[in-house]
């Protein structure tokens, strides 16, 4: 359906399957067709458009608690090219509706970068230091390669020194 154009059938039918089959092992596969879904229909010029329209309708069909999984999925596509300002806000929601997900620290990292981009170093610096306490995971080791950059650059250059011996 996707491949001949229509969108809106393609976007029923994964629906009609994560409404059907919430706890199946291929609603990642699913939550991965939509996402491409999304970004095909609007187009790369309006990542920030497609990433919102995705979330709202993983909300749609999976009711207010959201998919963590497949909200995940929109931040690691959509969050570079998406405007900061959105980005931050949808990860602040993804926070409160998935506090114990497993993809937390992920959202945590592009949140934190999204407040640098906004000029808010000191709130992005509060986000990372959790996720820089272990580092045990690739997601974390950025999390602390980021945040001694901004301590550096806030003038905390002992504070980055200990996160760095970490």
């Amino acid at each position: 359906m996707a491949g001949e154009g229509f969108f809106e059938a393609a976007k029923a039918q994964y629906a009609t399957f994560m409404e059907l089959f919430p706890d199946s092992s291929y609603i990642q596969h699913i939550a991965r067709y939509a996402l491409q879904l999304f970004r095909r229909e609007r187009g790369a010029a309006q990542e920030t458009s497609a990433m919102v329209a995705y979330l709202r309708w993983l909300e749609a069909v999976f009711g207010p608690k959201g998919h963590d999984y497949a909200e995940y999925l929109a931040f690691r596509y959509f969050a570079d090219d998406a405007d900061p300002v959105v980005v931050a806000r949808e990860a602040e929601a993804f926070m409160k509706r998935h506090p114990d997900s497993d993809y937390l620290p992920a959202v945590c990292l592009e949140l934190a970068v999204a407040l640098d981009s906004l000029g808010e170093p000191r709130r992005a610096i509060e986000v990372l230091r959790p996720l820089a306490t272990n580092i045990a995971t690739t997601t974390r080791a950025k999390a602390a390669y980021i945040l001694a950059w901004l301590l550096i650059f806030q003038g905390q250059g002992d504070q980055a020194r200990q996160v760095l011996q970490t």
